[in-house]
Formats: structure tokens, C-alpha cells, sequence
């Protein structure tokens, strides 16, 4: 576990890895810090009056630049296919390239986080249909029906 007074060493590693991941028990995993230390220094960062606290603004807001992102893709897209081939140059290309590089990459992120989240779900619905006396064919069920995974 993190040293008492590794706040301002970890807090700005935890935000970062927040934003990326989305994910509090993932985090507090990498860092070593509990996942209480971690809510309560995001919640701390909650103004009066506003509706997300700065770590989740600051994860809807690298969404919102990923959306724009795939926007930008979409329009050079169009743009190249109605120009005649002779028309096209190097830079156009490597712009396509580069902004479609970066989507995969993001969506990669979104993906493995999707994944990781359905995976703890899945293992705490089984974890608790055991403490609930289940067999682990019920848990299975259970894990089919509500969130679509085999156990």
C-alpha cells in the first residue's frame, strides 16, 4: 500500500489513469492506494453546484476530442474520395493516417476497459450468488441472464 503523505506523488497518476480507464478499483490496484483514498480525492476535486467532479469532466471531455477526432476522420474522408486520384497528395494521406491510428488506439483503450468491467462484474455476481448459498450453475445462470457472459 502507498506511504501516507504519496498524495502528491499518486493523485495526479491516479486522475491520469482514471481518465484513461474509467475504471477506480483498476487503478487503485496499479498504485497501491485503497479505493476509499481514491473516491474521496475525487470527490474533493466536486465544485459546489457542478454536475461531475473534475476527474469525470476531464474523462468526458477526452471523449468528447475522440468524437471530434472520428468527426475529422469521416470529413478528410470524404474530402479524398471526391477528389480525383492525381489529386490526392502525400499529407493528405498522412493525416488519414495519423487520425485513424489515433481512434484505434482509443477505441483499444475503450474496448479493454469494457472487457475488464465485465469480467469484475461477472466475478462479483458469482462471488455473491456463492455467499447467497448458489450452486455455481445457478451463478452461471445468472451471469448469462444478466450481463450476457459464460461464468
Amino acid at each position: 500500500m502507498a506511504e501516507k503523505g504519496d498524495r502528491a506523488r499518486l493523485e495526479p497518476l491516479a486522475r491520469q489513469r482514471y481518465i484513461e480507464t474509467g475504471n477506480l478499483t483498476q487503478v487503485a490496484e496499479e498504485l497501491g492506494v485503497s479505493r476509499q483514498t481514491l473516491t474521496n480525492w475525487k470527490h474533493a476535486t466536486l465544485k459546489p453546484g457542478a454536475p461531475f467532479d473534475e476527474w469525470d469532466r476531464a474523462r468526458e471531455e477526452k471523449r468528447s476530442r475522440i468524437d471530434r477526432l472520428r468527426g475529422m476522420f469521416d470529413e478528410q474522408l470524404s474530402a479524398m474520395e471526391n477528389l480525383q486520384p492525381l489529386q490526392r497528395d502525400s499529407k493528405m494521406m498522412d493525416a488519414l493516417a495519423k487520425l485513424g491510428a489515433l481512434i484505434e488506439k482509443w477505441e483499444g483503450m475503450e474496448q479493454r476497459a469494457r472487457k475488464q468491467a465485465l469480467e469484475e462484474a461477472a466475478q462479483a455476481v458469482g462471488d455473491e450468488a456463492r455467499a447467497q448459498g448458489m450452486t455455481d450453475e445457478q451463478a452461471d445462470f445468472w451471469r448469462r441472464k444478466v450481463l450476457g457472459v459464460k461464468g
